[in-house]
């Protein structure tokens, strides 16, 4: 997948951001500004997102 191509839904905009825990425990937030830094990256704001940066964490 090439995120560029999603480019007008993604840049500077809003977004869900769904994760699990180990646990399988699902959690969901909202970034409030998301950028394509390259094809297969997004850069996201962290608002005080920490149960979702502990799960991205866990899976990196």
């Amino acid at each position: 997948m090439n995120l560029f191509e999603y480019n007008d839904l993604i840049n500077g905009k809003p977004m869900h951001i769904a994760t699990v825990n180990s646990e399988n425990n699902p959690n969901l937030a909202v970034a409030s500004d998301v950028k394509i830094i390259d094809k297969n990256k997004l850069i996201i704001s962290v608002n005080e997102m920490i149960n979702t940066q502990k799960n991205v964490q866990y899976i990196m």
